[in-house]
């Protein structure tokens, strides 16, 4: 398949209802996960509207608890869990997959949202990295440069821009996760 964009709507079950969470927008490099788009749902919202129809988005977004409900009905999970989706293109029309996997557990998608929602100011944006690096002492660079380009700021206990490891980074590291803020372009 053709993909423009990948995604998710992530949901809660407390065992009986289950709610719309917010949507993840993640990137892959090879079919593997690499991070997620910091940005609010609205925003999200609005991105993914320019590829489909919003009247489309609105309907999954209601019809899926009830699905979603009815097929969790007996088995007492509690709990976060998200439905990734794929937006592709065949014979030049864009179409949605509207469920690549079902991922019973929080995952990556929900920890951004969560993420996002807590700790970054509305009016920004950026990514959520999940990083591998070949060679020992890259992910050490990386981490180095990055935090010297765009030293973190935060505004009311908010990030608003900048830098911000979220994993231990030694010279010996292979793997780093981090995000990197910036204020919305207009």
């Amino acid at each position: 398949l053709d993909s423009r964009v990948e995604f998710a709507m992530e949901f809660f079950s407390d065992g009986n209802v289950v709610t719309f969470a917010g949507y993840s927008l993640f990137k892959s490099f090879k079919g593997s996960y690499t991070g997620n788009v910091l940005a609010s749902d609205g925003d999200i919202e609005e991105s993914l509207s320019r590829l489909l129809p919003l009247e489309l988005l609105t309907g999954l977004k209601e019809c899926l608890p009830e699905i979603m409900r009815s097929i969790l009905a007996g088995c007492g999970y509690k709990g976060y869990f998200g439905i990734d989706m794929m937006v592709y293109s065949h014979n030049g029309e864009l179409c949605l997959n509207p469920c690549m996997e079902l991922n019973l557990r929080m995952n990556m998608g929900m920890a951004t949202r969560i993420f996002f929602d807590r700790h970054v100011a509305p009016e920004c944006t950026g990514e959520y990295r999940v990083s591998f690096f070949k060679k020992a002492g890259e992910a050490f660079s990386v981490h180095k440069a990055d935090m010297e380009a765009s030293p973190l700021k935060t505004e009311n206990g908010r990030i608003v821009s900048g830098y911000l490891n979220l994993s231990p980074v030694t010279p010996e590291s292979r793997y780093s996760v981090s995000v990197i803020v910036k204020k919305k372009e207009n």
